[in-house]
């Protein structure tokens, strides 16, 4: 039997049929899944047809690790120290000025000259949120975060930027 994975925590679509060894019988005009939101599947022991059909499951909550960081005015902070994978982040920019938050895969980054993975800036007063989904980006060496004041800068940012993080 396979199975189309969206992700790792949810089946999209499992065939059914003979060949799958899952005995069914189409009733009606619409298929499950097929968009119209028509759930007309009945399991019978006769001969049916052979086909994919999406069958509802439930998802699995993937473990991980929040963090919160409130000093982000320039030194790299540790969101995780050894390899790993970030799943989410929200930032705050409650300072007056633009931040520039870096994102590292590094061990130990020079904020200003090693070069961050991801750069995301945040306007003053202003906050954003992502969700990189339940795989999540992987880093390699560590996940260290730090906020400056221009566009791969060393200079930190005023004080006011914090980050929540979601890894594992």
């Amino acid at each position: 039997m396979t199975a189309n994975i969206e992700n790792l925590a949810t089946i999209s679509s499992v065939p059914v049929g003979t060949e799958a060894g899952l005995p069914v019988r189409h009733v009606g005009s619409q298929k499950v899944g097929d968009g119209t939101g028509g759930h007309d599947l009945q399991m019978q022991n006769a001969e049916p047809p052979v086909g994919t059909y999406a069958l509802p499951v439930q998802q699995v909550p993937i473990p991980s690790t929040p963090v919160r960081l409130t000093a982000l005015v320039g030194a790299a902070q540790t969101i995780k120290g050894a390899a790993g994978r970030l799943l989410g982040l929200i930032v705050i920019n409650d300072s007056a000025a633009a931040a520039y938050v870096q994102i590292f895969d590094h061990a130990a980054p020079t904020v200003g000259t090693t070069v961050p993975v991801i750069e995301l800036k945040v306007a003053a007063g202003a906050s954003l949120q992502l969700w990189f989904g339940d795989v999540g980006i992987a880093f390699a060496a560590a996940i260290k975060v730090a906020s400056t004041t221009t566009s791969g800068g060393a200079v930190g940012s005023a004080a006011g930027v914090q980050v929540s993080a979601q890894f594992k």
